[in-house]
């Protein structure tokens, strides 16, 4: 009992004989299963109605989870992804400074998520920009890693198209004062 209440979902509930022990028994092991299947639920709510791709990592980097919305920004499939490394979404260029990144926030202190921009990697070996926030999370009796991926093609598109802008305005007036 205490180690359900504590969060163990998958404690082992051993069965006893037919008398109100094991009625008791009996119970707990139907609210254990409908928590667990109530959690289960709302969780896959949230992550079915995100807009935004999202990834859970063990600490060592193994991707455990990734949702729909990360399988289309990184044109792949959950199986393939489920198991490998969280590495393999990052150029190769970046892996070291988005695993110093993940490190710092899984071990704890400040700051306790980061947010950056990186090359992300799809499965055919396109780049393209996407701002990575990662936390850690406690789930059940683990901590992880959460990323919320989000696509920013169009924010650096729009940037270089206003720097573009502002130079060629630049160098207009600079030609007009000479």
């Amino acid at each position: 009992t205490q180690a359900i209440a504590g969060g163990d979902l998958k404690h082992r509930i051993p069965l006893t004989e037919d008398d109100e022990i094991g009625a008791m028994t009996s119970a707990l092991m139907v609210f254990r299963d409908t928590a667990q299947a109530v959690e289960d639920a709302n969780a896959q709510a949230i992550i079915d109605n995100a807009d935004v791709g999202l990834i859970i990592a063990d600490p060592d980097g193994t991707i455990r989870f990734f949702n729909s919305m990360a399988v289309k920004l990184f044109a792949t499939n959950p199986e393939i992804m489920i198991g490998s490394s969280l590495l393999t979404i990052i150029s190769a260029a970046e892996r070291e400074t988005f695993a110093s990144s993940c490190h710092a926030v899984l071990a704890g202190g400040l700051p306790d998520h980061i947010v950056q921009t990186f090359q992300g990697l799809r499965s055919d070996g396109s780049l393209f920009p996407v701002d990575i926030s990662v936390h850690p999370v406690q789930q059940r009796n683990q901590r992880r890693l959460i990323l919320t991926v989000h696509d920013v093609t169009e924010r650096e598109r729009a940037q270089a198209l206003l720097k573009k802008r502002v130079r060629q305005k630049t160098d207009r007036l600079s030609r007009i004062n000479i």
